[in-house]
Parts: structure tokens; sequence; C-alpha cells
């Protein structure tokens, strides 16, 4: 699985076009309930690496859940709000998390986190990547 930028690719009007996709991302300590706000080209690999200790600063509070993904339309903005959302407050999170801006909302039925066939599918076609059977990501719960 590749670690740099992932780049998306579309047809538009005929025309072949690509983009980088880039995301800033919080997730919570299951240890302690604190916070970790960052940016990544690929927030579940960043999860992951998060939960294998591969990231001094987060690996004594393993593990983390996912709580919050947004999509940033280049890099610059993508780095901006990471900057943006370390000064925000825990009430200020908690209204995040609920909000329109976070796409794991987009993925909720009840309780259970479910991930849309076709964005895990295309987000992998797009990237020439290999098929996951599945992929574990601890469910959120919502308060």
């Amino acid at each position: 699985v590749p670690s740099g930028p992932q780049e998306e690719s579309f047809l538009k009007n005929g025309s072949f076009f690509s983009f980088m996709a880039y995301y800033v991302y919080i997730i919570q300590s299951l240890s302690d309930g604190s916070f970790y706000k960052g940016f990544s080209e690929n927030p579940i690999q960043r999860l992951q690496q998060h939960n294998n200790k591969l990231s001094h600063y987060t690996s004594a509070k393993v593990p983390w859940k996912l709580i919050y993904i947004e999509l940033c339309e280049s890099k610059t903005l993508a780095l901006k709000r990471e900057t943006a959302l370390k000064k925000y407050s825990r009430s200020q999170i908690g209204q995040l998390i609920v909000s329109h801006k976070n796409i794991l909302n987009s993925f909720y039925i009840g309780e259970n986190l479910m991930l849309f066939t076709h964005f895990i599918k295309h987000r992998f076609q797009t990237l020439n990547m290999p098929a996951i059977k599945f992929v574990n990501i601890p469910a959120m719960q919502k308060k």
C-alpha cells in the first residue's frame, strides 16, 4: 500500500483530469479519551500506523479510534485546517464530530459503521491498489 500522496483520476466532459485527495482527521484515544488531530492522504492507513505505535506522539495512548475525517481541496488547505483544529476545545470537537463536514457521518446506519461499497471500490480502483477484503475500524459511539 503506497504511503505517499494518493492520486485520484476522473473523466469529466470527455477530458481526463486528476487530483490529490487530502484529509484532516481526528482520532480519540480509547485509553484516556484524548484527541489527536492530523493530516493525511490516507486516514485509514494513518489510523493503523497510530495503533501500531508507528507515531511517537500517539504511541503511549493506543488504541485510537477514528472519529472525524474532512476532505480538503488542497494540501495547503488541509494543513491550514489541521492547524485550526489543533486549537479546538473539547466542546468544539464534539460539535464537529456530528457536523455535515465529517464524512464518517455518511457511513453510519444506526450504531454500525458501514463504508459505502462504491466509495471503497472507487477509492482503491482509482488509486490502482489491491482490493480490501475488510477494513477493521473501531465503531464510534454516538452520544
